[in-house]
């Protein structure tokens, strides 16, 4: 009888933690581009498993930059060996635009972009630019903009 109580307080205690747990996501940024300072933030963003595609809602850390809204869809290849991001960045302060392919191998999670700004009436185009690099982050709050904040990017082990 004792085993039998000590298994349902053990199994209620886990009903009540573990939602917790489940719903504590990690944030994802990709940096490299332009420059190391550049840096893309998904909130609660987790790859994709093989053959999938999930969206991809953040923002820019860079500092002058760092309340303009990233958005897009992130899609891992059926055998699981790439990460594949199309994201748009935008800031009313230009006015910008940015739109990004990124593309990084797993489980390494590096790779290239390539993309296209709209600043006012000009367009212009760059890469594809090597050295992109992707993994959790510690990022949680969108800074103002005039923030000295930096962020650590580490690859996230439990890629597919």
């Amino acid at each position: 009888m004792h085993k039998l109580k000590t298994a349902i307080i053990t199994i209620a205690s886990l009903s009540i933690v573990a939602p917790g747990v489940a719903l504590a996501a990690k944030n994802y940024c990709i940096s490299g581009f332009p420059d190391p300072s550049y840096k893309l933030v998904g909130l609660n963003f987790k790859i994709p498993g093989k053959g999938k595609c999930t969206p991809f809602n953040g923002f820019n850390s860079e500092p002058d930059n760092a309340d303009w809204p990233t958005s897009g869809t992130a899609c891992t290849s059926s055998d699981g060996t790439t990460l594949s991001f199309t994201l748009t960045t935008s800031g009313v302060s230009a006015p910008f635009f940015e739109i990004d392919a990124v593309t990084l191998s797993l489980p390494d999670q590096t790779g290239s972009v390539a993309g296209q700004t709209i600043t006012g009436d000009a367009v212009s185009s760059f890469g594809p630019t090597t050295g992109i690099s992707g993994g959790t982050c510690t990022t949680s709050d969108i800074p103002s903009g005039s923030s000295d904040e930096t962020e650590t990017v580490s690859p996230d082990n439990d890629a597919p």
